[in-house]
């Protein structure tokens, strides 16, 4: 029986790090963006911010700094 390899490619969320405008994003990829977590639903072009809700989804909005008791 011969063996075939299958290479079914990213199959889960990559996280990455914060969002550059001059790296090229792939699907699944996870960026940071102004306190914000995005995953790419579709293959961004070069440039698009993760804002872009046509090819971004918002994973985690940012959260605002709660002061500490006391202070």
């Amino acid at each position: 029986m011969d063996e075939t390899e299958v290479i079914y490619g990213t199959i889960g969320i990559l996280p990455l790090e914060e969002y550059d405008p001059e790296k090229q994003y792939d699907l699944l990829n996870l960026v940071s963006y102004d306190g914000s977590s995005y995953v790419a639903h579709t293959k961004p072009p070069m440039g698009t911010p993760p804002t872009n809700t046509g090819r971004y989804q918002l994973r985690e909005p940012a959260r605002p700094q709660i002061a500490r008791l006391g202070q």
